[in-house]
């Protein structure tokens, strides 16, 4: 509000006091127009929000090419999904607020320069090993390791409500139904 109310005052000072409804009308403008043009973007890169989850799947669970080993990361991106869409709402979009922070160009710029490396693409259009490294940063960073394990125990929930992998874990059961997950 304070904000506001000086680019107001600010706004009215170069224009002058007797343009002062043209100002705020020019302001307000801008306003409208920052704030659709955010909503628009941030729609956009929410709904890739999936993507982004099946590069994460894929780093952190390194999978081979055989056939149950597709089967098992195709199942493990569905759970996820299901599990995002079983939660308050709440939970997603911060979920995809995430992804948003986690996938951005600047992030990924940052945590390069911090690694003394120039990374300049999104995390889901980098290489492999570079993907591992800036998971990693993430991973070991004290200030970012919360965030990380949220993403990590959301790919191992949906990793291992797998049938696929029920086997190598030794579990013949079926799933309980104790989570979002159902």
């Amino acid at each position: 509000m304070k904000l506001i109310a000086f680019l107001i005052f600010d706004l009215t000072s170069v224009v002058g006091a007797e343009h002062e409804i043209l100002g705020i009308v020019i302001l307000g403008a801008n306003f409208i127009i920052f704030y659709l043009v955010g909503i628009y973007h941030a729609d956009r890169r929410f709904s890739q929000a999936g993507p982004i989850m099946e590069k994460i799947v894929e780093v952190t669970y390194a999978t081979g090419h055989s056939l149950e080993e597709e089967k098992i990361r195709i199942d493990t991106i569905k759970n996820i999904n299901t599990t995002m869409q079983a939660m308050p709402e709440s939970y997603s979009v911060a979920l995809n607020l995430l992804f948003f922070f986690f996938d951005s160009r600047l992030m990924v710029f940052v945590i390069g320069l911090l690694n003394r490396k120039l990374w300049l693409n999104r995390f889901i259009n980098l290489d492999k090993d570079i993907q591992k490294d800036y998971f990693a940063f993430w991973d070991k960073n004290r200030y970012l390791h919360y965030a990380i394990q949220a993403l990590k125990s959301l790919v191992a929930f949906g990793y291992y409500t797998s049938p696929g992998t029920w086997q190598g874990i030794g579990y013949g059961g079926t799933l309980l139904g104790r989570s979002y997950w159902k």
